[in-house]
């Protein structure tokens, strides 16, 4: 790679660039393609900074005290390949997410396994496809998000509490009926609800979640007839069930459990960016 300006010196705050969403930059010497790629991106809210080649994006990222959150890069780059300017940019910003886009069939990416964060679009490509890569892209850096549903406030007080000290987002409904609204509007990792509420029922949700949510997980709690509706929710769909009162450690070890996390690792999932 050819050497290009470095990314370490501090940045001056009267020339910073702040972002209060996910700030992306997009590299690509073809300006037809960089820019249609920035229009697209500006028109979903996102705050974006244009860069020909790596010593532009180098200049552009010196600016920058917020992180840099995805880099949308051409695979060959005049003065360098979009790998290297990835692998420079995350030596300040571990988190970064990449998408690589190129024409060229045979760059290597196409057929390499990738690892969470990184995608490859080939050209050309649609709008669709390119909002999909971002926003897959940029899962990575997102919380888990939970929708824990109960009537009793002090529960679900308690509860969401401890599920966003351990890192998860939380969202709350007090009801099947307004959890399901909740899951019209907003994407979800997990859904914890109780089972005896007034309005729908956590079994009746359950149930719909099943036909109109099937890969969604969803973990039942209950204290009602000493447990017996429990069983009848796994029968229904749910991965896991607790009984009430809630144990917190024994909840956030089901929730981990559930989602197929490691206790030891950041919880990151597919919250919208």
């Amino acid at each position: 790679m050819k050497a290009g300006p470095s990314l370490h010196s501090p940045a001056s705050h009267s020339s910073a660039i702040g972002s209060p969403k996910s700030l992306i930059l997009v590299v690509d010497d073809y300006a037809g393609v960089r820019r249609y790629i920035a229009a697209v991106l500006r028109r979903l809210g996102y705050p974006v900074l244009e860069a020909a080649t790596w010593a532009e994006a180098a200049e552009v990222s010196q600016k920058c005290t917020d992180p840099i959150d995805l880099l949308v890069t051409n695979v060959v780059l005049p003065d360098a390949t979009g790998e290297d300017v990835a692998q420079e940019l995350m030596a300040t910003w571990p988190e970064l997410a990449v998408v690589y886009i190129s024409d060229h069939p045979r760059d290597g990416l196409r057929e390499r396994a990738l690892p969470a964060g990184i995608r490859f679009l080939p050209k050309p490509f649609t709008k669709d496809a390119l909002v999909l890569h971002v926003q897959e892209a940029l899962r990575k850096q997102m919380p888990y998000r939970i929708l824990f549903v109960d009537d009793d406030p002090i529960v679900t007080r308690l509860a969401a509490r401890a599920l966003n000290h351990a890192g998860f987002e939380v969202l709350e409904a007090a009801n099947g009926r307004g959890a399901m609204a909740i899951l019209m509007e907003q994407d979800v990792d997990l859904v914890i609800t109780d089972i005896v509420m007034p309005e729908m029922e956590g079994l009746e949700m359950i149930g719909a979640l099943r036909k109109s949510r099937p890969s969604l997980p969803v973990v039942a709690i209950s204290g009602a007839f000493d447990g017996r509706y429990l069983d009848m929710a796994l029968v229904l769909g749910a991965r896991a069930t607790l009984a009430k009162p809630l144990s917190m450690p024994k909840l956030l070890e089901t929730v981990r459990q559930t989602l197929g996390l490691d206790p030891a690792t950041p919880k990151q999932g597919s919250g919208a960016p």
